[in-house]
Parts: C-alpha cells; sequence; structure tokens
C-alpha cells in the first residue's frame, strides 16, 4: 500500500486529482505516485493496515464514507486528510475531532485551487517525513501484525532467535517479530555485536563480561549466553 491516496466515485474527479498529484510529486523530487480508488469497498481495505498513510483526499459526499474516516482517523491521527466536498452534505458531518480534516477542497474542483491547496499540504508531509528519516538511524524500525513500530536502539538490550521467530528484548518488555538473525546482523548498526547464534546484543547495554562462564550481563543482571564461535570477535571489541 503506498503512502498518498486519492478517493472519488467520479472517474474525472479522480482523473484530475491524480494529474495534480503527480505533478506535485515530480515538483518535491520524488516518485511516489498516489494510488487511485473509485469504489468505497475498496477505500475499506485499507482498514487493514492504516499507519502507512500519510496524505488522502476523499470525496466526503459518498454514503457510508463517513465511518471509514472515523476509522481511519482513529488508528492514524497524523494522517493529513483533505476533504472532496459540495453542498449536498452539511459541513457540520464532517468537520468534526472525530475526522479532523487538514484541509478541504470545494466541488467544482479548479485545478490551479487543488493545487495549491495539496502542494500546502504535501510540503507538511514532506517537513515531517524528513525529520523522521534523519532520525531514522536512532530507532529500528519493525512490522508487528501489520503494524509498523520503532523501537529507540537505546532501549533494546538484545535481541533473540527463538522458534523460527525473533524477539526484540527490552528492560520489561519482549516483542516478537518475523525474521531471521542473519540478515537481521547485517542491517544493525555497529552498536550491536553478534555473541552467539542465536542472541545479538547491544554493546552499550553491557555491564559485565564473564569470559570464564561465558555470560554477558546485561543491565538490570539480564545474562545471555557467548559461544566459542564468537567469544574472539567480542573479545576483539573489547580488549
Amino acid at each position: 500500500m503506498k503512502p498518498y491516496l486519492l478517493y472519488s466515485p467520479s472517474k474525472n474527479e479522480l482523473s484530475l486529482l491524480a494529474s495534480v498529484m503527480n505533478f506535485l510529486m515530480k515538483k518535491r523530487g520524488t516518485v511516489q505516485i498516489p494510488d487511485c480508488v473509485q469504489r468505497l469497498e475498496k477505500l475499506e481495505g485499507y482498514l487493514e493496515n492504516p499507519s502507512q498513510l500519510q496524505m488522502m483526499v476523499c470525496d466526503v459526499t459518498t454514503g457510508g464514507v463517513l465511518p471509514v474516516l472515523e476509522k481511519l482517523r482513529r488508528s492514524n491521527a497524523d494522517m493529513k486528510l483533505v476533504l472532496v466536498a459540495d453542498g449536498s452534505v452539511s459541513p457540520v458531518q464532517y468537520i468534526r475531532p472525530s475526522i479532523l480534516p487538514t484541509a478541504l477542497l470545494w466541488r467544482p474542483l479548479q485545478p490551479e485551487g487543488a493545487r495549491d491547496t495539496l502542494w500546502e499540504v504535501l510540503s507538511t508531509v514532506a517537513v515531517e517525513t524528513q525529520e523522521e528519516e534523519a532520525s531514522s538511524d536512532q530507532y529500528f524500525t519493525m512490522e508487528v501484525r501489520g503494524e509498523v513500530r520503532r523501537i529507540p536502539y537505546k532501549e533494546i538490550l538484545f535481541f533473540e532467535a527463538s522458534n523460527k521467530r525473533l524477539n526484540l528484548h527490552l528492560a520489561r518488555k519482549e516483542i516478537p517479530f518475523p525474521g531471521t538473525l542473519e540478515k537481521l546482523a547485517e542491517e544493525l548498526p555497529e552498536g550491536f555485536i553478534r555473541i552467539h547464534k542465536s542472541f545479538i546484543v547491544n554493546r552499550n547495554a553491557i555491564n559485565q563480561i564473564q569470559y570464564g562462564q561465558n555470560l554477558v550481563i546485561l543491565e538490570g543482571g539480564v545474562m545471555v549466553p557467548i559461544s566459542r564461535s564468537y567469544k574472539s570477535a567480542l573479545k576483539a571489541v573489547f580488549s
């Protein structure tokens, strides 16, 4: 699913919106192309994974669309929502906290007006995305049951491979997620070191290393085993 979505039952209106968005995306210097949805049933499919949506342009006059927008907003408070409206529906129905529109486009749509409004909203999304990307090296990002989660690296004690899945261990919490330790080892920053075929630990969380007992003692007294094959690499780091 793409982070930008356009919904309108009108093919002509959808074509205009897509044309404007494609122009703005090129202006922004990105190849992101928005998804275009003409049926309400397809729009409802976005409820399965709403967290990826960054910006949505939506016709608000279609019967049954308001409950869908409320569900999307509950699941994604940060989504930028631009509503397309006319006099057939009272603004009281959609200008409310449960929907919280970011901007409004009034029919009949004019390319210039749509371009100005969407660019203003899109520029806000761009700033937030850039700020998130700038700080992404401080977070571990993973997907758990369709939800994207970001955990600060400094809070992670260790990763464990167990029962064909991975477990991320925090001080008081364990989070399972799919993957392999081999691939994870390639993706993690230098602050993490593999000490066992089943464990990767945060070097900054190590309080003590007991080579004789083949143990690493982490913050909070958490003990993780060291295997012979990784002991020399651990000694090289902490020599």
